[in-house]
């Protein structure tokens, strides 16, 4: 059973490119998987209290899905992740500071003690994962000249460092290390939601990285064309959706990955407890496309 592909609605590439996020290829893609041989390895790491020995298990929980990447979903270290077109100079970042995963835990453990982790786990968790990215990341940016400087920057540096040739001679790309974005208060909901992602499936749940064309969100004075997100699947059909950008959580009733994928729309609202109500995929009238199942190495 395939559990790491994107399907991908109305429009995609021939070619597709792994990590992709163009806005001209797909209406809706959704990115899922799971590793169950981990399930519950992080309650032995936040009880483990010497720093060495926990980051040495997260290092090897780390590689664990990393090496089944192409099955489990798991955003690899080697891996240019989607982020949003002209943001950055060469779109996508890679995924490839273990700090952000020694944060996670360092705030998992200390928050798993808490009675309103203890009364709520799932609640406790991605409140957690939301305080991990925004630690790491800062408060969500605007800026999107500071993020093409800081990236050429960062690419001209590892070039002059490290120049690396194909077999013509010619250069081939410097992907950045999404390090570079790291307390800048520059990372979007693209990095933001593939975080999340990266540290759900740590936990040893599934977790799907939703890419949305068709949104719409009253936030300010602005209306969101395309936005990331993460839907994540703590137990069997119980689905909880989570924005780390927009800061919005709660429980979704069905099956909302297979509505969304059958054309229905995502809608979350005031009933649903959100702060900032929306369409997170306004689905109607598309077509489900084939799903892709060889998206190339992770």
């Amino acid at each position: 059973m395939i559990v790491y592909n994107f399907e991908m609605i109305k429009h995609y590439p021939k070619e597709p490119q792994q990590g992709a996020f163009s806005q001209d290829e797909f209406k809706l893609r959704v990115r899922h998987g799971v590793e169950k041989s981990i399930e519950d390895n992080w309650k032995n790491i936040i009880r483990e209290v010497d720093p060495y020995q926990r980051k040495t298990m997260i290092d090897a929980l780390v590689k664990t899905l990393q090496e089944n990447c192409e099955q489990n979903g798991f955003i690899g270290a080697d891996e240019k992740i989607p982020t949003i077109r002209h943001m950055m100079m060469n779109d996508g970042v890679k995924f490839d500071d273990p700090e952000l995963y020694y944060v996670f835990f360092d705030k998992l453990a200390k928050n798993s003690t808490d009675q309103r982790f203890l009364d709520d786990e799932y609640r406790g968790i991605a409140s957690t994962v939301l305080q991990t990215v925004q630690e790491y990341f800062g408060r969500v940016g605007q800026d999107t000249d500071e993020r093409k400087r800081l990236t050429q920057v960062d690419m001209a540096r590892d070039a002059d460092e490290k120049v690396i040739r194909d077999a013509n001679g010619d250069i081939v790309e410097v992907v950045p290390s999404v390090g570079v974005l790291r307390g800048k208060n520059l990372a979007q909901c693209a990095e933001r939601a593939a975080a999340s992602h990266n540290l759900m499936l740590l936990l040893g749940k599934p977790s799907y990285l939703i890419e949305s064309q068709d949104t719409a969100f009253n936030v300010g004075e602005g209306i969101h064309d395309s936005h990331a997100f993460v839907i994540f699947e703590p137990a069997h059909n119980d689905f909880r959706m989570f924005d780390p950008t927009l800061n919005n959580y709660c429980s979704l009733s069905n099956n909302p990955i297979q509505e969304m994928l059958e054309g229905k729309p995502l809608v979350v609202n005031a009933d649903n407890g959100v702060k900032h109500p929306g369409v997170y995929a306004n689905n109607s009238n598309i077509t489900k496309s084939k799903p892709i199942d060889e998206m190339g190495n992770c």
